[in-house]
């Protein structure tokens, strides 16, 4: 499970929403072979995030924000 590790169930809540609404964003760009570590890689840049994030919208704002720069560096 990509969430596992959280276990506030709002936080669960506001993690599941922003990883949908971002995953929409990024999923486009991103071969199908590499798929599933990309998933979790946004999922843990979710997880580190979801504290700080008012709610799911900026959250998600936020993650892709996040993965967009991890992905410029490499």
């Amino acid at each position: 499970m990509l969430f596992s590790s959280l276990t506030d169930s709002d936080h669960l809540a506001r993690a599941q929403a922003a990883f949908e609404t971002a995953w929409v964003e990024i999923a486009p760009s991103i071969p199908v072979a590499l798929e599933e570590p990309e998933r979790s890689k946004l999922a843990n840049i979710i997880v580190s995030l979801v504290a700080v994030a008012a709610d799911e919208a900026e959250l998600a704002r936020l993650a892709v924000e996040r993965y967009q720069s991890i992905i410029e560096e490499a």
